[in-house]
């Protein structure tokens, strides 16, 4: 008999800028109900609309399993990689956001000025989606209906 497995999902980092100051993320000592860990990165120019974070963050979810696990079990793993769509993540992100931001609006709120296109190297955005195994939680994600 096949067990269920029921998970939540929360932006653990985002962070942003130039990768040669990035000091990594890492697991040691997270609870064992920590099963996953989704990294996401992207080049960004810092004049990006929300809506264009989304999208890139759902882009680089589909380009490849870069799901790092955290569990031995194969059975959870599958279970993980079946539950885990582009709907929970979008959710997921949406709950992050401050209440009321608009998908329209820019999603660097500095004073930073957007970087011409053409330059040598752009800053990324990297973001880590981790998985919780879920006691008695719904495995829709903690934020319910995509709107």
């Amino acid at each position: 008999m096949k067990k269920k497995y029921e998970f939540e999902i929360e932006l653990a980092t985002v962070w942003d800028g130039y990768p040669d100051f990035y000091s990594g993320h890492g697991h040691f000592g997270c609870s064992k109900d920590l099963v996953a860990c989704l990294p996401i990165h992207f080049p960004i120019n810092y004049g990006e609309t929300v809506r264009e974070i989304l999208d890139n963050i759902i882009e680089a979810f589909n380009s490849g399993d870069y799901i790092e696990f955290l569990t031995d079990d194969e059975e959870e793993q599958d279970a993980i990689r079946e539950w885990l769509t582009e709907e929970v993540i979008e959710q997921c992100f949406k709950d992050a956001l401050e209440p009321g931001t608009k998908m329209e609006e820019r999603f660097f709120k500095e004073d930073i000025e957007p970087i011409p296109e053409g330059e040598f190297e752009y800053p990324v955005l990297i973001l880590h989606f981790h998985i919780w195994r879920a006691e008695g939680n719904t495995v829709s994600g903690k934020g319910g209906e995509i709107e």
